[in-house]
């Protein structure tokens, strides 16, 4: 959650409906980059659902996937996706059930084209039917939720918006800046008022959320006066021939006159509609990448496109608004890289063992090709090195190919310390709200080095009913907080909920990596691409590559094993052992035993 946002910041703004701070609070962990990936939000709802699998279906028709792999994937995740639609059961409870009926059918070979060819007629039928309303039925929903105070429904109906949002075209910057200026900068106080108007406020909100703003957008032309180059001119002249606008100075402030462009200088010139200025920023590498390809396949460019700022107006706005390169892709936000991180993967590095040796190449291949991604600037690029780097990192020969190394074992991997991860970020968070633990029947360090050690004070401390009483009182400051504790909970307090909540996560992540693998394919051998998906896609990507290096060093840095091809099936044993405990005969404090710990 995001630092700073605790329920008093909205009291001085005479916000005091404990819905609608809890609304912003969680709308903007959704969106924030240093939220932890089980808070962002998550792309796919029956809407998106819909339309990825009905393009699944054409592409199995059409041959471009050759097994039902991809099909029987999508269809099991929207499946429980729609299960558990609230708006749809609300709402449309007719499409509901048809969807259910339909999700269920099993396609028993992929030359059973007539049954396929059913499927994607009844899918394209019911999006026609509830595609227009859904939104409409998220926004009345939440806003119900909101007046009653109704944190649970407010959870879940602000994650379906969130959805939508980035369906619709939004960045997650994007969509957290939109809050966070409707809520803050155009609420003034007025000691007339006790409250601001919500209706008013989720009305112009309701509005923003569809608006589609004009941007006008330039990247500076350098010139390299080297041998080989060609000369401004000729590179002016094949910028045109590849249908690329260049302006000088002086045209720009004809249209611009209090922009502040370097005196002659010229620019490439584009305009586009999107819903912020990032989503257009990314609109316009995509679009120079397509006109350029032929450029730099013949080595015409020689690095004369200064993509490292893009200068934008918005609606003919006279302010320049200056986006960064790096400021488009910050996939590493939430990456452990605290000093003890770092020093063990430098000592990994130094080891002299020559058992390590293969680890040790693996990390270098990884690193290499994760710093490729990194420098990368179009988002293809990017997507298909952190693959390569992660394939070739988990490719053990222990499986009959690439793919199910990576289906098999990622998944235990990334679920197997998760909810040591989700207590380790709620420490996290009262350290950004400014709660303290450090009172009398706690006494918890909660920015103590020993995070293992401190995940276990938290797990006793939250099954505890006097500290637990305690903690809740305290995190009362923060109203997303106390619900995580309550959420937190819930699950260590039931062995059974503990057990589904990994199962689900675990589920989560097999089908998000089948989505990848798609993904990984179609840009390979078709160049096709979903293109408003890539960037959150990339940053998935790097959070399980993240995940996987961390874990690895962990054993390594602990010299339980070495080899890298026997790290990897140690990693997922232990999470399957962990799986296997009997929770019906294990006590109620099972997680914090000796040997269960360590498994988280």
């Amino acid at each position: 959650m995001l630092k700073g946002y605790n329920n008093n910041l909205f009291y001085n703004k005479n916000i005091n409906s404990e819905g609608i701070i809890f609304f912003v609070q969680r709308w903007t962990e959704l969106f924030a980059s240093k939220t932890i990936s089980s808070y962002q939000f998550y792309i796919t709802n029956s809407i998106v659902g819909l339309h990825e699998i009905l393009d699944i279906i054409d592409k199995t028709l059409d041959g471009s996937f050759t097994t039902l792999g991809n099909f029987e994937a999508c269809s099991n995740e929207l499946l429980e996706i729609v299960k558990n639609d609230s708006i749809l059961i609300n709402h449309e409870k007719g499409i509901y059930n048809r969807l259910l009926s339909h999700l269920a059918t099993k396609v028993k070979s992929i030359d059973n084209r007539p049954v396929l060819l059913r499927l994607k007629n009844e899918y394209s039928y019911l999006l026609k039917k509830i595609e227009p309303k859904y939104q409409n039925y998220i926004m009345e929903d939440l806003l119900t939720a909101i007046e009653h105070n109704d944190f649970k429904s407010i959870e879940a109906y602000t994650k379906l918006l969130a959805s939508m949002c980035i369906h619709k075209g939004w960045t997650p910057h994007g969509a957290l800046n939109l809050v966070k200026n409707l809520f803050f900068k155009n609420i003034s106080i007025n000691e007339d008022e006790e409250q601001f108007n919500l209706n008013n406020l989720w009305l112009l909100f309701k509005a923003s959320l569809d608006v589609d703003k004009q941007f006008d957008m330039y990247i500076r032309i350098s010139f390299n006066h080297l041998k080989d180059n060609p000369s401004p001119d000729q590179f002016i002249t094949l910028m045109k021939r590849s249908n690329l606008e260049v302006l000088t100075t002086d045209e720009i402030k004809e249209k611009h006159p209090i922009s502040q462009f370097k005196s002659n200088t010229k620019y490439i010139h584009w305009s586009t509609t999107a819903k912020d200025f990032y989503a257009a920023s990314h609109k316009l590498v995509n679009y120079i990448n397509s006109k350029i390809t032929i450029l730099s396949f013949y080595n015409k460019l020689h690095n004369q496109i200064d993509d490292s700022v893009i200068y934008l107006f918005e609606n003919n706005n006279s302010k320049v608004i200056k986006v960064k390169k790096e400021d488009l892709y910050d996939y590493n936000a939430f990456l452990d890289s605290s000093n003890k991180v770092f020093e063990n993967t430098m000592n990994v590095y130094s080891n002299q063992n020559i058992n390590i040796k293969t680890t040790q190449n693996a990390l270098k291949c990884v690193f290499n090709y994760a710093n490729i991604s990194s420098c990368s600037v179009f988002p293809e690029e990017k997507f298909i090195n952190l693959w390569i780097a992660l394939e070739s990192f988990m490719k053990t020969g222990q499986y009959g190919n690439i793919i199910s190394h990576i289906k098999e074992v990622l998944p235990a991997i990334t679920c197997k310390r998760y909810i040591y991860k989700l207590v380790r970020n709620f420490a996290e968070d009262c350290i950004r709200c400014k709660v303290s633990f450090n009172v009398q029947y706690l006494n918890i360090n909660l920015k103590s080095e020993k995070k293992q050690e401190l995940v276990k004070l938290l797990i006793a401390a939250i099954k505890d009913p006097i500290s637990y009483n305690k903690i809740s009182t305290l995190c009362s400051v923060n109203s997303l907080l106390k619900f995580r504790l309550i959420e937190l909970h819930d699950i260590l307090e039931n062995n059974k909920s503990l057990r589904e909540k990994i199962e689900k996560h675990h589920q989560t992540v097999s089908w998000q990596i089948q989505r990848l693998y798609r993904i990984r394919n179609e840009i390979a051998h078709s160049a096709l691409l979903q293109k408003n998906y890539i960037n959150t896609y990339i940053g998935h990507l790097y959070d399980y590559l993240a995940i996987l290096i961390s874990e690895v060093i962990y054993v390594c840095s602990e010299n339980i094993i070495l080899c890298i091809n026997e790290i990897l099936p140690y990693l997922k044993d232990n999470f399957d052992v962990f799986m296997n405990i009997d929770i019906k005969k294990s006590s109620q404090d099972f997680l914090l035993e000796d040997g269960v710990i360590n498994c988280l």
